[in-house]
């Protein structure tokens, strides 16, 4: 089993784990059960050694005192807007870094060790590194075996996603996360294959042999 790396900086987290499903038959993605666990609890683990998680998204994430729960605006304005949401309801002064992650990822804890992994070895290897911040640049982000970015498998050095957010407050509903971060300079890491499949689709939940509860209506704003 994978395993943290054993000195990490101090970091917050957010978890994006909202949206409407509508391609997924409406199924609560966090509720989705791998290998006896749900996703929900996997993204909760994964970022387990944070300061403090952001839940973006439905429901008690669980009574941990470090989750707080919120929900962009407007509702259902995706990524960015859920990501806005949830730096804003982080405890300020943040953490020098924050890790942000998808729920809809059954290999979540693998990913998130492998970013963990890539900062440590950079604060470990920079000789400017200082208590403000743990990272030389913006931060790290992943790449699937095709070579994409992953926007929602990073860890971003708090301060350049907080003035990237404010850069893009006016346009934040409806926009993308790779359109927010491309002045951002991110250090790229290859993620070992596998970990960066979603479940957005019947196709790819049965790929995991995951089961879907029975077809329910969307939610409505």
């Amino acid at each position: 089993m994978s395993r943290s790396p054993a000195v990490v900086p101090a970091f917050d987290a957010v978890i994006i784990a909202g949206g409407r499903a509508h391609r997924l038959r409406g199924a609560s993605k966090p509720a989705l059960l791998w290998n006896g666990r749900s996703l929900r609890d996997r993204s909760l683990a994964a970022v387990g050694a944070a300061r403090a998680i952001a839940w973006v998204g439905d429901g008690d994430a669980g009574l941990d005192p470090r989750v707080i729960v919120t929900r962009e605006r407007p509702l259902y304005g995706g990524p960015a807007a859920a990501l806005a949401a949830g730096l804003a309801a982080l405890p300020h002064p943040l953490a020098s870094i924050v890790v942000v992650i998808a729920v809809d990822l059954p290999r979540i804890e693998e990913a998130v060790v492998a970013l963990l992994t890539a900062v440590s070895r950079t604060a470990a290897g920079d000789a400017a590194a200082t208590t403000h911040s743990a990272l030389s640049g913006d931060g790290v982000i992943g790449i699937d075996a095709a070579g994409f970015r992953q926007p929602l498998l990073a860890a971003y050095e708090a301060e350049a996603l907080e003035t990237a957010v404010s850069a893009h407050a006016d346009s934040l509903d409806g926009s993308s996360l790779r359109r927010l971060i491309r002045d951002l300079d991110l250090r790229e890491i290859s993620l070992p294959d596998g970990v960066t499949a979603d479940i957005d689709t019947p196709e790819d939940a049965a790929y995991h042999d995951i089961a879907l509860p029975p077809e329910t209506e969307e939610p409505t704003p």
